[in-house]
């Protein structure tokens, strides 16, 4: 019994190194470079998920396309792979695509869930330097922030915690990459998978 706790504890200090969480799948609505997935994969290993990915971009139909705001329209786009993904045998369906989009009367969305899928909108994550360690900062951080989402976990006030709510995208940047030990508690107990 005390070695389990001790294991508990040891996995709130760095989520899931040595358990198999939740799958995980990854797909692309757009074009993304290898490297850049391949750092994100490896992110999510090191936290303990069973990554996969689709090698082909799933293109979007131009009706999700607002053509007066001149951005896709983000509820269509989950709507969509929601109908598509739904019945794959994942925890947590996440799409990626660099795209402009909204949702009702918000400028751009930065990230998007619906039970278990989550869209990351990486179009302004781009930094005014044109930075790309900033930019693979950002987009490993909302994945992991919109699997938590897809995984049952709601934004977390905890200072720091991967979960953090953000209103912009520089609010990404004070976030970690991971989950703190509440989050990480929470994910361990949902579908009893600690």
């Amino acid at each position: 019994m005390i070695l389990v706790l001790i294991n508990f504890l040891l996995s709130l200090d760095h989520l899931g190194e040595e358990v198999i969480m939740y799958r995980v799948l990854l797909v692309k609505l757009t074009t993304f470079d290898h490297l850049i997935l391949k750092e994100v994969i490896c992110h999510l290993r090191k936290l303990g998920f069973e990554v996969h990915y689709l090698n082909e971009v799933v293109h979007l139909n131009m009706l999700m396309f607002n053509w007066d705001r001149l951005q896709y329209d983000a509820e269509k786009i989950v709507n969509y792979l929601s109908e598509r993904f739904s019945d794959f045998p994942y925890d947590s369906i996440i799409a990626i695509g660099h795209l402009n989009v909204y949702i009702n009367n918000e400028k751009y969305v930065i990230g998007l869930h619906k039970e278990k899928i989550g869209i990351v909108f990486s179009y302004k994550y781009e930094d005014e330097k044109g930075s790309i360690d900033k930019f693979v900062s950002r987009v490993k951080k909302e994945i992991v922030h919109e699997i938590g989402h897809t995984l049952g976990l709601n934004d977390c006030s905890t200072p720091g915690c991967v979960m953090n709510e953000v209103n912009s995208v520089e609010d990404i940047d004070k976030k970690d990459y991971v989950f703190c030990p509440k989050c990480t508690a929470l994910l361990l107990n949902i579908n009893n998978k600690g």
